[in-house]
């Protein structure tokens, strides 16, 4: 558990414990219920922040309201407007490195679209795939609008798939193309979710297994398949995952990596080239080559087997062929030896 996590249930405890000495509501309560628990237990600043914000938050996760409560302040929402220039500051790659402005600030690259924006995440392939597909998701969240809050507290129970794929009792859309498809985009994480909860002791094979599976036509729609049971019984539909693909069960995505998600995937792909094979991306007159993925490398070694597998086969042909034709001179020669 987080150490933030642990904080928020420390400080709803307090506040419980003091309901039920005083017998007032705790879940739902009223907002004079929580100004009289300040009251009567005072502590510092920070620490008041910190209880309302313990407080407000387990009756979001509880979905059940603060009765009372003042409104709270607008939250800015951390989408960026498509097609707006994304400013200096995110383009320090494109900054010189002698301190000075980049030239041709105004014609800099611009905000992605949803579907531009999930159509460069990769789908398919371990690992980058896993992170890449519930990135998808947070990218269709904030597309709606929805603030940090709520894209890091979404629950089981506000996704509906039937009759179409739904969040929150809006429906999701969907697109012409698989790959640009919100609707396809939330199935195939809940695929990987549904793969981890269903059989959580051989998560990595199963996940595995679900995003190496590539159809034969990646535009095809993948929102009107069934998807596996398991996904329901997760806790928070956006966990944590770490480097390696393996998905923290319980976790929960952190503010602050929510928007680093946002600014990274909303932002257009470098630029790749390929020359020998080998993929280069372009910044500016430089050229930085790519290393291969993990499933690249590793189609690359099932390539290289299968050549020196035609290679054996051959070389024993040859032999074998060598063989049979010194036999047929024995055989021939073999009367008129002395």
């Amino acid at each position: 558990m987080e150490a933030n996590s642990v904080v928020t249930a420390t400080d709803w405890d307090v506040f419980a414990d003091w309901c039920t000495a005083t017998g007032h509501p705790t879940l739902p309560t009223t907002w004079d219920t929580v100004e009289a628990f300040l009251d009567e237990v005072p502590a510092a600043p920070t620490t008041v922040v910190r209880r309302l914000g313990a407080i407000r938050a387990r009756h979001d996760h509880a979905r059940t309201e603060l009765i009372g409560a003042p409104p709270r302040p607008l939250q800015g929402r951390p989408w960026r407007t498509p097609g707006t220039l994304i400013t200096p500051q995110q383009l320090e790659q494109d900054i010189d490195s002698d301190g000075g402005d980049a030239e041709g600030v105004g014609e800099g690259p611009c905000w992605l679209e949803l579907g531009e924006a999930l159509h460069q995440l990769p789908v398919h392939g371990w690992p980058h795939a896993v992170t890449a597909r519930r990135d998808a998701v947070v990218l269709i969240l904030a597309a709606c609008g929805w603030s940090r809050r709520q894209i890091t507290t979404l629950v089981p129970a506000q996704v509906r798939l039937e009759p179409v794929p739904a969040i929150d009792g809006v429906d999701v859309p969907m697109s012409n193309h698989g790959l640009t498809c919100p609707s396809c985009a939330i199935t195939r994480w809940l695929r990987v979710l549904s793969a981890i909860h269903a059989y959580p002791a051989a998560d990595s094979d199963l996940v595995t297994t679900v995003v190496e599976h590539q159809p034969a036509d990646v535009r095809q729609h993948e929102c009107g398949d069934p998807v596996p049971a398991g996904w329901e019984h997760a806790r928070w539909v956006l966990p944590s995952i770490d480097a390696h693909g393996r998905v923290g069960i319980g976790s929960v995505i952190p503010w602050r990596r929510a928007s680093a998600i946002l600014a990274d995937r909303q932002h257009p792909a470098p630029r790749l080239e390929v020359s020998a094979g080998i993929q280069i991306r372009r910044e500016g007159a430089a050229a930085v080559v790519v290393p291969p993925s993990m499933t690249e490398r590793a189609a690359t070694a099932h390539a290289i087997d299968d050549i020196l597998d035609d290679l054996d086969n051959a070389i024993d042909a040859i032999i074998r062929r060598y063989a049979d034709t010194l036999a047929a001179i024995d055989e021939t020669a073999g009367p008129n030896r002395r």
